[in-house]
């Protein structure tokens, strides 16, 4: 952890009943992309916010989105940790 560059943010996420897909377009790095489909240097999104950028809106995938969720989550999680051992 870089102390030096500024605060890192975590929030905890619990299962529950809910339903929303879609949000976020992600790149295949997990990046979060703007309106101009160009990363935001240093924000990643996963799970139920970013699935449907890769797989459809609504997600056609079986189990509703628990595969893409677990996909993009592992995916964000080692592109942030990549980012931050950079030093970007």
């Amino acid at each position: 952890m870089r102390e030096e560059s500024g605060h890192i943010y975590c929030y905890r996420i619990l299962a529950g009943g809910y339903d929303t897909l879609g949000g976020l377009a992600i790149d295949e790095n997990a990046n979060v992309i703007d309106e101009d489909n160009r990363p935001i240097e240093g924000l990643y999104a996963g799970g139920d916010m970013a699935t449907a950028s890769l797989f459809g809106n609504p997600p056609s995938n079986a189990g509703g989105t628990v595969f893409g969720a677990m996909t993009t989550g592992m995916l964000a999680g080692d592109s942030a940790a990549e980012y931050v051992k950079r030093g970007a």
